[in-house]
């Protein structure tokens, strides 16, 4: 069957920073917490496709630096 999604549709500047971030952190969470030994149960992949505007937003830079300290990869 298709692949399952979810869609942000664009808005303020910096959110196209803040989406993604925000996706990851829980999925992180969810799955160091409750499928430590496979967490391939919370496979899923996450785009961020901002704009020129978003990289000119503290907010991003804010998220960006959230990102790394939290060590997503997804």
């Amino acid at each position: 069957g298709d692949p399952v999604g979810a869609e942000a549709p664009p808005g303020p500047l910096g959110k196209g920073f803040g989406n993604p971030v925000g996706f990851a952190l829980p999925g992180n969470h969810a799955a160091a917490k409750f499928t430590p030994a496979d967490p391939t149960i919370f496979d899923r992949h996450i785009f961020a496709l901002p704009g020129d505007g978003c990289l000119q937003e503290v907010v991003a830079k804010e998220c960006i630096a959230l990102a790394g300290h939290n060590k997503l990869d997804t």
